[in-house]
């Protein structure tokens, strides 16, 4: 419901005056409201996908933050310390000076953007009328300046706000010393339950490349922009969008690392114990082996060891894999495939694509 409002705040007038001004559709794509693509992925696709995503990805992260102490995970003695770390956190989350500041920022921008878009005033065309040979913002250029795009814009900032929260929170987190179980199936010490929190932000993912795919379609339609125009700045925001969500894991890696290497050297010790007691009760001669020695408990013993000292040889030390970061990539690409079939046509792509199947 909350989503449909704003989207009725920042669309409709837009839409409504549109059609009263006869620029709704003109007959051309370069100058009508509704194919202006930016206004149209910013309003209709990014807005509604940031305010649905906050309830969900919050119930998630709660999950994550829960699965620390329902796992044992923190020693008793700082628990008080870490629920007033979350305590702290939710606090600056609802904090009005954050808010106010982001806002602040949002309408510089706006502001900005709007004096280099008035350079190139067939970007504006739908938002702008001449009175006289001067072109003036309309009706709905003033709506979308005031309202409109600084809403998007905020909701947007809001969320790199949370990341950045999420982020502190987990480089708070990671100074406590965890208890980390390094023959855990994981291979991270019982900290795979992290990595999921990737995957978690791919709504995120897909809103930011909404916007940005709506803008440079507008480019490539308005202006006769082309594909590899953007190869560079599309490399650069696909490594952007990976190291924000994967650089608050990295604060574990230390910890990780740390008790991989005391784990080894003290499982060392305790496995040359374990073989000395063993070999003399599981060295045999050929002629001496028999069935019944594979149902030994020595036997079933030393491959129990066996498989518990390989999963501490092989802890790794970041908690996440490629696994928890291709949802990312996915979301974070999806949008830009419609602006790469106004290039090239889906037909010449399935083409390619056989070919190089077959």
């Amino acid at each position: 419901m909350k989503a449909l409002l704003v989207v009725g705040i920042c669309w409709v007038p837009l839409a409504i005056y549109s059609l009263i001004n006869n620029s709704f559709w003109t007959g051309s794509v370069t100058n009508s409201f509704i194919t202006h693509q930016d206004t149209q992925v910013r309003f209709l696709v990014a807005l509604p996908i940031f305010i649905l995503s906050v309830r969900v990805i919050g119930k998630r992260l709660e999950k994550i933050l829960k699965q620390f102490t329902e796992a044992g995970m923190l020693p008793k003695d700082q628990m008080p310390h870490y629920e007033a770390l979350i305590v702290k956190s939710n606090k600056l989350l609802i904090s009005g000076w954050p808010d106010l500041i982001i806002l602040v920022i949002c309408y510089i921008q706006v502001s900005v953007v709007l004096y280099f878009e008035q350079l190139t005033p067939e970007i504006l065309s739908w938002q702008v009328n001449v009175i006289n040979g001067e072109p003036f913002l309309n009706f709905a250029g003033k709506w979308n300046l005031l309202f409109s795009r600084p809403l998007v814009i905020f909701l947007l900032y809001k969320w790199l706000f949370r990341i950045f929260v999420w982020g502190n929170l987990l480089r708070k987190i990671a100074k406590i010393p965890l208890k980390l179980y390094t023959i855990h199936p994981d291979l991270v010490g019982g900290l795979g339950f992290l990595g999921y929190s990737i995957r978690y932000f791919s709504p995120v993912a897909f809103g930011i490349s909404a916007l940005i795919a709506g803008k440079m379609a507008d480019f490539m339609l308005i202006e006769d922009s082309h594909l590899s125009d953007f190869r560079i700045p599309f490399i650069s925001y696909m490594v952007f969008i990976t190291l924000l969500f994967v650089i608050p894991l990295l604060s574990f890696t230390k910890q990780l690392t740390s008790a991989r290497e005391e784990a080894i050297f003290n499982n060392y010790d305790f496995a040359n114990g374990i073989y000395r007691e063993l070999k003399p009760r599981i060295s045999k001669n050929y002629e001496k082996v028999q069935e019944e020695d594979l149902k030994s408990a020595e036997f079933g013993t030393v491959n129990d060891f066996n498989s518990l000292m390989t999963n501490t040889l092989k802890m790794r030390s970041l908690t996440f894999s490629l696994y928890d970061i291709l949802p990312i990539w996915v979301a974070a690409s999806l949008p830009y495939f419609p602006v790469i079939l106004l290039e090239i046509p889906i037909a010449e792509l399935m083409k390619t694509f056989a070919s190089f199947v077959l």
